[in-house]
């Protein structure tokens, strides 16, 4: 399994994730999304802040499953009623590095181990990513960014464009594109609504025996988007709830010299969050 911009996630843990309520470095987040499929996403960082924060090192371990997923998406064999519980464990470095009073360099690399692991893991379910990027500060406390990420041996450089803007005082526009794209509004200090639209990649190492390809390399995408609603707990604590409807949906078998691909059916979306926060 890979995201398409899997380091990303952890310059978020820096960089305010959820976009709400000041400028929190979350050292902790949980999901659990329990519809079309039930999927459990757990990061944890430690961020090491040098001085005045000129420098910024971060290490983050993230864990996925994907419970007894049993789509067989059209190409799989005549064994294709087998269930697939999908695992994932990454480790991400980031580097930041104040070259300016208003401008950080963002340096990054990362390891992956996705598979259903009912075959021997191998070097094929491994992923490494890097990524390199520069961010802007404005006088306002909003930020922007720009770079690439690169998995290595598997993607061409995949560009990206982040940002945190605050458009009034309430209400608040934030993102990483291609990957998501949220305006929040905030009611109240412990409190934001927000409308959202996402995009999930995920590849993984499928079984062998329901493919009838060694190694079969599975790729899902998910488009969706809906609405979500943050609430500050306690002074560290976040829980939320996002809910919505998937536009587009597809899986694809990935081989050397072919690729079978299939769209699946649109479906809804429900998503329980909960992080922990330092401000």
């Amino acid at each position: 399994m890979k995201h398409h911009i899997l380091l990303l996630s952890t310059l978020l843990l820096y960089f305010n994730a959820h976009g709400v309520f000041g400028q929190e470095t979350n050292i902790f987040s949980t999901s659990f999304e329990i519809y079309p499929i039930m999927i459990l996403k757990t990061e944890l960082g430690f961020p090491l802040i040098i001085g005045e924060g000129e420098t910024v090192f971060l290490n983050s371990f993230t864990y996925l499953q994907i419970f007894e997923e049993n789509m067989h998406y059209g190409f799989a064999n005549e064994n294709r009623n087998i269930a697939e519980s999908i695992y994932s464990f990454a480790y991400n470095f980031t580097w930041l590095q104040q070259l300016a009073e208003n401008c950080m360099l963002v340096l990054g690399t990362g390891v992956e181990i996705a598979s259903t692991y009912e075959v021997e893991v191998s070097t094929s379910s491994v992923l490494i990513n890097t990524l390199a990027g520069i961010i802007f500060f404005t006088e306002n406390n909003d930020y922007y960014g720009f770079g690439l990420t690169y998995t290595i041996g598997v993607l061409i450089p995949i560009p990206y464009f982040n940002f945190k803007f605050n458009l009034t005082d309430n209400i608040r526009l934030h993102g990483i594109l291609p990957e998501y794209l949220t305006i929040g509004f905030i009611p109240h200090e412990n409190l934001e609504l927000a409308l959202k639209a996402e995009m999930i990649s995920l590849n993984y190492i499928g079984n062998t025996d329901k493919y009838s390809v060694e190694n079969p390399l599975i790729s899902l995408i998910n488009i969706w988007g809906g609405v979500s609603i943050t609430i500050n707990l306690f002074e560290y604590l976040f829980f939320g709830i996002e809910g919505g409807y998937s536009v587009y949906r597809s899986a694809s078998l990935i081989q050397t010299n072919d690729k079978q691909s299939t769209n699946l059916e649109n479906a809804l979306i429900l998503r329980f969050f909960l992080t922990i926060g330092l401000k």
